[in-house]
Order: C-alpha cells, then structure tokens, then sequence
C-alpha cells in the first residue's frame, strides 16, 4: 500500500480534515464521486469544482466559507454535522450565489486567457464572494446581491486586464 502522501495546500488539509474517520473509498461512496479525483483534492494536485464544494456544504454541513479560507468552523450550526462548539462568526454561503460567482470568475479569467493554480481559483472565488458580500449594503439581501453581480463581472474583467497590462505583475503573456 502506498504511503499517504502528506496535502500540498492548506485546501487540501480541510478536505482531508473533513473525511474523519472515514477510508477515501468510504467518503466517496457516500458523496458519488470518483476514489481517484477526491484524492487529487486531498493531495492538493487540483481544487473541488463548485459543485463538489455545494455538495459539501448541502449533503454534509461542511462550511464553505471555513473550507477555502480557513476561518470560521468546519461545520454550519445549522447542519446535522454541526455542534455546538463550532459556531461560526460569518453568514453561511449562499450556493446558488457562490455557484454564480464562480461562474462569472471562470469567464472573466478566460477573457483574460489566465489560467489559475488550483489553490489560487479558489481563494480568488473567496474573495471575489467576499468581495460583492462588502459592496452590498445588506449581504443579506438576495435581490440585492443578484443586482450586483454585472458590477462584480465588470471589475473582475477590469482589474484582471489592469493586472496583465502592468509591468511587472507577473500576469503578462510570455
């Protein structure tokens, strides 16, 4: 048997973290999804796609916002897997809002023919989230947060071609 090979990416500690007790091949059966792709998630080779990350949080309480940025608490208390010592100090994700974002991140990155490492798309999906969570005047308002997803887009695009255009950012085409 092969030794475990110790995770690459603080990402792919939460996600090994999140298995517990559970083998990989006991973890994937439950969630559906392919033994082999997960532990590339594990080893930190790649990062869950949006709708692993929504599966996480729907089908195992797992807190989406604690998964790519480390802060907060593993579990929603909202969840069965939640307990009362991990309280959370933010506002749960929205799926549908985060699957969305992510959306508009992948197309403003394409425009941009920038391809991320797997560990920097998803902390730039975090922080665009948290980015159009800080321009609403209440976070909590869903028809609000629908609204100011074209502004998102438009300064993704902006500062992603601001970003290739500057010399020295590391960003040029070669």
């Amino acid at each position: 048997m092969a030794r475990p090979s110790k995770p690459k990416t603080e990402l792919a500690q939460r996600l090994v973290s999140i298995r517990g007790d559970l083998t990989r091949a006991e973890f994937c059966a439950k969630l559906g999804i392919s033994d082999s792709t997960y532990a590339t998630y594990e080893r930190g080779d790649r990062t869950p796609d949006t709708s692993l990350l929504a599966q996480l949080m729907d089908e195992l309480g797992v807190d989406i916002h604690w998964l790519l940025t480390g802060n907060g608490a593993p579990a929603r208390p909202d969840s069965p897997a939640g307990q009362p010592e991990l309280q959370r100090v933010s506002p749960a994700i929205n799926p549908d809002l985060f699957r969305q974002v992510a959306r508009i991140l992948e197309r403003a990155h394409a425009r941009a023919q920038i391809r991320l490492p797997a560990d920097a798309r998803a902390e730039e999906l975090a922080r665009a989230y948290n980015l159009l969570l800080a321009k609403a005047e209440d976070p909590a308002d869903a028809l609000e947060l629908q609204s100011l997803l074209p502004w998102l887009e438009t300064h993704l695009t902006k500062t992603l071609n601001q970003a290739l255009n500057e010399p020295g950012s590391g960003k040029r085409e070669a």
